[in-house]
């Protein structure tokens, strides 16, 4: 039997709801209980780790339900359905799973994920972000899989951002990897270089 869960139908009330009645069911076994013979008894000893089993779940579900907030208030204070998150490095992929509510493996976290490249508009000089799959000098995406290498090399692939400045309109934009080694498009003189830093910068 299978149950098809729609946005709507998950409400946070009702997970805090549950999480209040374990927490009360928890706190009804340590009264029962007599810590006198909490060491000779095994049965209270299998309550005690099913006890600290449970707190660490309700404490992954706060933790949980506080992000889905913020990602509600976020949603209502700019009118709209959908928003794009940053994935914290590292942990990118479990923050995403817990986000999305599915496995990394599901064809739904691979579709609404993806990789943002640092972007200029050489008309403007707007600076912003964007997932442009078309991106081939990034190995990063690569390594991301967003395009897969074997989507990237065989086919145009699947464009999750459209290659346009968001302030001026301009199709004149071009990621920070796609400039090296070009002029600086803003003095005109200087040429982008990459700099190997470390690991994590």
């Amino acid at each position: 039997m299978t149950t098809t869960i729609k946005p709507k139908d998950i409400r946070v009330e009702d997970i805090e709801l549950r999480i209040r009645g374990l927490l009360k069911e928890i706190e009804g076994i340590r009264t029962h209980r007599i810590e006198e013979y909490f060491e000779e008894n095994p049965i209270l000893e299998i309550l005690k780790m099913l006890e600290d089993r449970v707190r660490t779940e309700i404490s992954e579900i706060n933790t949980s339900v506080n992000k889905l907030k913020e990602i509600e208030i976020a949603l209502k204070s700019k009118g709209l359905h959908t928003i794009r998150l940053p994935c914290p490095h590292p942990g990118e992929t479990t923050y995403a799973e817990e986000v999305l509510g599915v496995r990394s493996s599901t064809e739904v976290f691979k579709s609404r994920t993806g990789f943002n490249s640092y972007v200029v508009c050489l008309d403007c000089l707007h600076q912003f972000e964007a997932d442009f799959r078309d991106e081939k000098v990034n190995e990063w995406r690569f390594a991301y899989e967003r395009p897969s290498l074997k989507e990237a090399l065989r086919s145009r692939p699947k464009m999750k951002d459209e290659r346009k400045c968001p302030r001026c309109g301009s199709r004149n934009v071009k990621t920070v990897f796609e400039m090296i080694s070009e002029k600086c498009p803003k003095c005109k003189t200087g040429v982008i270089e990459e700099i190997e830093t470390r690991i994590m910068t």
